[in-house]
């Protein structure tokens, strides 16, 4: 299947969107919290392979930090180490920012691909409506 290339322009701009990734003039960091280490950089890698996607959340945890795999986007939110991903989705042009997943949790449970094939058959329409589809959801 092929994707609409997804750009580090629009993931930036995305960001924005959200306080918890926004640049440093973010809440949290303008707020001068000493704890909060915030990435100023915005890191983004592509992977093509889930054995590379998973193996990059397992080594890298800056705030900020970007994952792209076929359609789907995942930035850390995380403050000070960790993974929590910031999810988004690439419909043709829109990209749809739908959900937050503890990785550490999903990879540590075994349930890494099983997640990440349940993300890529998320449809447009139920992504805009993420909690709804999830809390009807049967599996």
């Amino acid at each position: 299947m092929s994707y609409n290339p997804i750009t580090s322009e629009e993931i930036r701009a995305k960001c924005e969107e959200n306080e918890f990734v926004r640049s440093s003039n973010s809440y949290y960091a303008s707020d001068g919290d000493p704890m909060v280490d915030v990435n100023n950089e915005f890191n983004v890698a592509r992977y093509d392979s889930l054995e590379e996607l998973e193996k990059a959340f397992l080594m890298y945890d800056a705030h900020r930090q970007c994952f792209i795999y076929k359609n789907l986007v995942f930035v850390n939110s995380t403050l000070g180490g960790g993974w929590e991903a910031w999810t988004l989705k690439k419909f043709g042009d829109n990209l749809i920012a739908f959900e937050s997943i503890s990785m550490g949790i999903i990879i540590r449970e075994g349930e890494f691909k099983k997640e990440i094939d349940r993300l890529l058959k998320i449809t447009e329409e139920q992504a805009r409506d993420y909690w709804n589809f999830i809390l009807n959801d049967e599996d």
